[in-house]
């Protein structure tokens, strides 16, 4: 006798990533395997410079950028660790969960930047509407933050208690948009200065004489690639402002990517 057995609606029930379309299953392993990515290479660094970091904070009394060193990577572990468990976990409380990263993350992104913004500081001391042009824009970005928390779209898969980010609402970008031109900002300004600064100390050491016997500049002499080459460098800096621009210029080129990878797959 024949009997008619009923197809289930999914094959592996059990797997929640057949409860989503390919596309949304697609970009939610993308997600979270970058979690997992960042989550490695946080780690490491936190192993790597743990000696480095509390000989900083032994030798630097507790002022505001010394907290916000502190915090920097306090609020980016937490963040990276929630997100790994809201990705992975079946708990409760997943709408919660992943606003509470958002925040941290908000948190993090806010601590590090203040910090590059106490790089431009020192590097325009003498230039006071400088300063506060880049206090005001750091206060800009850091409202804009607050558009990860508003424009997010949290949906529940459904049959299971996780949730997923379905994407965000355009203004979504500006929180994005806002990191990257305060970062870019600073990190011209900095590069500008120290340059400008070795090429006016090369432009007197490389000046010559006139048919008159007095002293002319060489501008031919500065503006060779070889030049800017170097004061980009930082080689022939001192070692104070070496290691500031290159500082700068190891944010800059780390954050960028951070911000792309994490949030390219709910940014519309």
């Amino acid at each position: 006798m024949a009997t008619s057995i009923q197809s289930p609606d999914f094959l592996n029930p059990d797997v929640y990533l057949n409860r989503l379309p390919p596309e949304g299953a697609h970009n939610y392993e993308i997600s979270r395997n970058v979690t997992f990515v960042f989550l490695g290479l946080l780690m490491w660094d936190i192993l790597v410079y743990i000696e480095d970091d509390i000989e900083i904070i032994r030798r630097n009394r507790i002022r505001a950028p010394t907290l916000c060193f502190i915090f920097a990577r306090v609020f980016a572990a937490a963040y990276i660790l929630a997100s790994s468990i809201q990705l992975t976990s079946s708990v409760d409380s997943q709408v919660s969960l992943l606003y509470g990263a958002l925040v941290l993350c908000a948190l993090a992104i806010g601590c590090s930047s203040f910090l590059f913004l106490r790089r431009v500081q020192a590097v325009y001391a003498d230039h006071k509407y400088v300063q506060w042009f880049f206090s005001v824009l750091w206060l800009v970005c850091f409202a804009c933050e607050v558009f990860i928390l508003i424009e997010i779209s949290p949906s529940n898969i459904p049959g299971t208690n996780r949730f997923q980010d379905t994407g965000a609402k355009p203004t979504f970008t500006i929180s994005i948009y806002g990191v990257v031109v305060f970062d870019t900002c600073v990190f011209l300004a900095i590069s500008y200065k120290l340059a400008k600064t070795f090429v006016g100390q090369r432009r007197v050491i490389n000046a010559g004489r006139g048919e008159d016997g007095s002293d002319i500049a060489t501008p031919a002499t500065m503006t060779t690639w070889a030049w800017w080459s170097t004061a980009i460098s930082g080689k022939a800096l001192p070692r104070l402002s070496r290691a500031i621009l290159q500082g700068g210029q190891q944010y800059y080129l780390l954050s960028l990517p951070f911000l792309a990878l994490r949030f390219s797959d709910i940014a519309p």
